[in-house]
């Protein structure tokens, strides 16, 4: 993928080892380089919510992004109503920076956010 070479963004998908059906994604994007910060995001289909998924393909990008990237810090960005990807966020260790105003988009509409801020010592926890 072109992004994977341009370092924008890094979007990989979760597959099921044995039948290779997409679970769902998860990714690292708005990437900043500077500041080495970027987002992880994740998504997991309906039918395989609640099996630990989500969770395990947010630690392994994030890990990844931390270690091989050499991020220094990722923010995961939650609807505050989106309860499912907020318990995945706070598996991982971390904790809620708060609500902030009008930080994401959800549908062409501009919405507060949930922020969680996941430091480059992930691993040692």
């Amino acid at each position: 993928m072109k992004v994977w070479l341009h370092r924008s963004e890094f979007p990989m998908a979760i597959v099921n080892r044995d039948s290779d059906e997409v679970l769902g994604g998860v990714g690292i994007n708005k990437i900043d380089w500077e500041t080495n910060t970027g987002n992880l995001g994740y998504w997991v289909g309906t039918p395989w919510t609640r099996r630990g998924i989500a969770r395990t393909a947010a630690r392994q990008a994030a890990e990844f992004a931390l270690s091989e990237l050499r991020l220094k810090t990722l923010e995961i960005l939650c609807h505050p109503e989106n309860i499912a990807s907020r318990k995945v966020a706070e598996s991982l260790g971390v904790i809620s920076d708060g609500i902030h105003a009008n930080r994401i988009e959800l549908h062409g509409v501009t919405v507060d956010a949930v922020v969680y801020r996941i430091a480059s010592d992930l691993a040692t926890r």
